[in-house]
């Protein structure tokens, strides 16, 4: 259903709130009502979305198969649960009443009230939730059943029936494209849910690229009053005269005109309120509305809206440049009395919903305020003196005493385990959801994205697998682009990066998986890559173990943050260089006969400098037939270090005693006895020429 041009018109009087993402209306409202939103779903809306494609060409779609709606279904699902945000949807029924853009419109005078009891007594006795449709809807009522996800299957319009949940206080919202919702009650529309930042649908082609969050308009029944003046049963009467599915209205006068007629008697002064007269025909006073009473017989109906007829051309003979601003000399008809009934006594479901607790769609068991709404319900209801009793799903009933809103207690015994264990998640692996995936594989990396911030309500339930904090963010939206120069964030959110091993996480509620890879290796799942989901803080903050995570997150950082003392080291040790062949040259003894300055140079501490007593060939004369009594005559060692170490060291003191090797031990004692303080024929002052004397006197001394 729609109304034509209602929506322009709330557009151009400024109705619409700001175009939000959905996640940040969502926060909104838990800071405003302390408790998750719920909204309701028109399926038919969804699955009409999801199968018209916006093309490469302005204007144009391309239909898809069921499998593609199906996966998408899913995917807009998933978002709702990430959002942690209760939702129910609702299907149409087969007592739809006949629309104009159907085919033929066909003009009837019959009796709508006679059919309207006739129906009603048809709903209450036989079951809505066997009702034939397309392939596509059977598909996802079993998606829905196989997730554990409640529905409500109305015996007409679905958005009949969530105006009616959103009057009454069961949801808060409806996720909807269609105004007339506000014709049965509907306190507030979220429209256009796309991911387009202008408040365009998803259908239309954009030559903006779509961003990664969902966003929504809200209209609010209570802005329409306060701004325009239109209350419900003035909407009723907009409807009424402007068209819907259902009707032409009245021709000739166009949505500024009719929305002037039904602001008369309230936003422009008049003696007649038609709105207030048009009520009176159809709706009966107090508890007879409700319960479905007509006032009036069909023929009484026909004069009376007879007579409101000529009461409007007369009084837009006289008043039309008052009501629309310039003279009307058009003539109005109304429809027929079928019409206006359609728009009073519509079909209800026999129960009203309620969520259950910790179904999947139910995100909380926080009570709500159940009101009683106005509609015209007879299966609905049981009248007493003090009291009326609403039928809700399940056969259970709530009481509402001297029409004052009543506690909504959600019932269930369900922990939030349920979230994980009532799903047949195995059998949902069968619908071949991705086309060219695995669905095991595509349920595994989805799923645990989306049912994070349920996992960590349930963190005892995991304890196979590390979940932890691992990043911080204030995530800005719109999302922004390479190609933004003046890039001004409209909206911000405090966000947590959660890791986690998805297959450790959900795959013990899928199919078995597969053991061994493709080259028939084993599987370990313990050692794959994490995978990480973005959590808004103010959710994550609700549970306990939530908070348990962000604290030890932020001793991370805060460890991170502090300045470290660095440990002791030990001073560097320059490397040792390798020595090279030249090095050993330069040490030969060869290289110290031919340099003797180089040899001075060197340290003559007897502590570093010894004498070098390994065996080398002599450098002079060698003989290589000499024999081997002669060359044990020879002397073998070297005393180019012991002259130097012994006689040329500066560090010696100026007493220090020196060694007499030219002198047989005998003399020696003898001369020590003769000479106590003058013992050693060698002085640290000896030249050159001396101490090569005293060389050549050592060698004859041990060739000796």
């Amino acid at each position: 259903m729609t109304i034509p041009g209602l929506w322009e018109k709330f557009i151009e009087y400024g109705i619409e709130d700001q175009r939000l993402p959905m996640r940040i209306y969502a926060r909104q409202f838990f800071k405003k009502n302390a408790r998750h939103l719920r909204v309701g779903i028109d399926v038919y809306q969804w699955i009409f979305e999801l199968t018209q494609v916006p093309s490469q060409y302005k204007g144009d779609v391309a239909s898809i198969g069921d499998e593609k709606v199906i996966l998408n279904f899913c995917s807009r699902i998933r978002e709702l649960i990430k959002l942690h945000i209760s939702f129910v949807f609702v299907f149409d029924g087969r007592y739809k009443t006949h629309k104009r853009r159907w085919g033929e419109v066909i003009y009837t005078d019959d009796d709508y009230y006679a059919e309207y009891i006739e129906t009603n007594e048809q709903i209450r006795q036989s079951g809505l939730y066997e009702e034939p449709g397309a392939k596509i809807v059977y598909l996802i009522k079993k998606l829905l059943q196989l997730w554990n996800i409640g529905y409500v299957q109305a015996p007409g319009e679905a958005e009949i029936e969530l105006a009616r949940l959103n009057d009454c206080g069961v949801i808060d919202a409806i996720i909807s494209n269609d105004a007339d919702g506000f014709v049965y009650g509907a306190q507030t529309i979220l429209k256009n849910f796309s991911r387009w930042v202008a408040d365009a649908p998803a259908t239309q082609a954009n030559l903006e690229r779509q961003e990664p969050e969902f966003y929504v308009t809200p209209y609010r029944m209570s802005k329409i009053e306060e701004i325009l003046g239109l209350d419900r049963d003035r909407m009723v009467f907009l409807t009424c005269i402007n068209g819907s599915d259902f009707s032409q209205g009245v021709s000739g006068l166009g949505i500024t005109r009719c929305i002037a007629l039904a602001q008369v008697g309230s936003k422009i002064e008049s003696e007649i309120d038609f709105a207030k007269e048009l009520k009176k025909i159809y709706v009966a006073e107090g508890r007879q509305r409700v319960l479905g009473l007509v006032p009036f017989s069909k023929n009484e109906r026909e004069k009376k809206l007879s007579n409101l007829n000529a009461l409007l051309q007369e009084s837009l003979t006289q008043n039309s440049k008052s009501y629309f601003g310039r003279k009307f000399n058009g003539t109005v008809t109304f429809p027929s009395d079928y019409y206006f009934m359609i728009h009073f006594y519509p079909y209800f479901c026999p129960e009203i919903y309620s969520f259950r607790k910790f179904e999947t769609n139910c995100v909380d068991s926080h009570p709500s305020l159940l009101r009683l709404s106005t509609l015209p319900q007879p299966n609905s209801l049981k009248i007493y003196d003090d009291k009326i009793k609403v039928k809700r799903r399940g056969s259970l009933w709530t009481t509402i005493y001297h029409d004052h809103p009543s506690e909504d207690v959600i019932h269930g015994d369900e922990s939030t385990i349920a979230w994980f264990e009532k799903p047949n998640f195995r059998e949902m692996c069968n619908l071949r959801l991705p086309l060219q995936r695995s669905t095991r594989e595509f349920l595994v990396e989805h799923l645990a994205e989306c049912y994070m911030l349920r996992v960590i309500h349930n963190l005892d339930y995991f304890k196979n697998t590390e979940i932890f904090v691992n990043m911080y963010k204030e995530a800005q939206f719109p999302l922004k682009r390479r190609a933004d120069e003046y890039y001004v964030p409209i909206w911000s959110e405090e966000q947590y990066q959660v890791k986690y091993n998805r297959e450790l996480v959900f795959g013990r509620f899928l199919k078995e998986r597969e053991l061994y890879d493709e080259n028939y290796h084993l599987i370990d799942h313990s050692e794959q890559k994490l995978d990480s989901a973005w959590v808004p803080k103010y959710l994550l903050e609700l549970s306990p173990d939530g908070q348990k995570l962000i604290e030890e997150y932020e001793i991370k950082a805060a460890q991170k943050k502090s300045p470290r003392k660095s440990p002791r080291k030990s001073p560097k040790k320059s490397p040792k260089r390798q020595l090279s062949t030249l090095d050993n040259l330069l040490r030969s003894p060869i290289k110290r006969k031919l340099d003797p300055e180089n040899e001075r140079s060197r340290s003559s501490s007897p502590l570093k400098n010894k004498p070098n007593l390994s065996y080398e060939s002599p450098d002079e004369g060698l003989d290589i037939l000499e024999s081997p009594t002669k060359r044990r005559s020879r002397l073998d060692v070297d005393v180019g270090g012991l002259r130097t170490s012994l006689f040329r060291s500066p560090d010696a003191k100026q007493n220090a005693p020196t060694i007499d090797l030219t002198t047989p031990p005998k003399e020696i004692k003898e001369n020590n006895c003769k000479h106590p303080q003058d013992t050693s024929i060698l002085s640290l002052g000896t030249s050159d020429d001396e101490t090569d004397k005293l060389e050549k006197d050592i060698e004859t001394f041990f060739n000796k």
